[in-house]
């Protein structure tokens, strides 16, 4: 395990990339606050957990081999663009990538296929998100808050059916732009998917494709504006906390 974290008694630390292609064994990596210059082509094979808060490179070399690889947490980054689809990633269960201003879009990220966690907030650049993300079957947590260019975003992700939390709120041009890119409709009716909650609901929304419907929070969901006839495929409505103070004719 390496961890570089401070510089020492406020002295900036640099660092030239190839050393980390060196350290064959390396299973946890942890940097932040740390320069590195030259070209990071390669990194430990044995790797489980890395952390590189203000990672300096503009992509993530796909010619690193990191099936086992858990979490990756590249927050603050300088990335534009996470791999290309080549890379094996098979154990990923975590990949965080908030923060990164000039990241420009999500690729393929059917090379991971039991990711869990997928936090990309505030990257305010981002645009697309690549249609793979919603064959993440065991997926859980999908957070894109603030992310205030994107426009299209595959509604194939509300088919997942250990999907809990899907956070859209501040993607402003989503809502108010372009529909969401339309997927199978066979691969993503009747499913199970448990909405919770995002601060703004948009008429574009595909309610019709929820089975459970929760909302946490009672500040986030009123019902008086949201037309409750559109959720005509849900057996199992959860509105605690919500302050109702009377119940839509539409449920019947």
């Amino acid at each position: 395990a390496v961890q570089l974290i401070e510089p020492y008694q406020g002295r900036n630390m640099t660092l030239r990339a190839e050393i980390l292609s060196r350290m064959k064994r390396l299973e946890f990596l942890q940097i932040q606050n740390v320069s590195f210059f030259g070209s990071f082509n390669s990194i430990s094979s044995e790797l489980r957990y890395l952390e590189w808060k203000y990672y300096p490179y503009t992509d993530f070399p796909s010619c690193c081999k990191l099936s086992k690889l858990s979490k990756l947490v590249l927050r603050r980054s300088n990335i534009k663009q996470i791999w290309d689809g080549t890379m094996c990633l098979d154990n990923l269960k975590k990949l965080d990538l908030s923060d990164s201003e000039n990241l420009v879009k999500i690729r393929n990220l059917s090379q991971a296929p039991n990711l869990e966690l997928l936090f990309v907030r505030r990257c305010r650049k981002l645009k697309h998100i690549h249609p793979s993300t919603g064959d993440l079957r065991k997926l859980v947590v999908l957070d894109l808050s603030g992310c205030t260019s994107l426009t299209s975003f595959p509604v194939t992700v509300f088919g997942i059916s250990s999907l809990e939390e899907v956070n859209l709120s501040g993607c402003s041009r989503l809502f108010g732009g372009k529909e969401l890119e339309n997927g199978s409709e066979s691969s993503i009716q009747c499913q199970s998917t448990v909405w919770s909650t995002f601060k703004r609901l948009k008429p574009r929304l595909p309610f019709h494709f929820f089975n459970s419907f929760k909302s946490r929070y009672n500040h986030v969901f009123h019902m008086w504006r949201l037309s409750v006839a559109r959720l005509s495929c849900v057996y199992y409505l959860d509105l605690s906390y919500c302050n109702l103070h009377t119940i839509p004719e539409a449920i019947s």
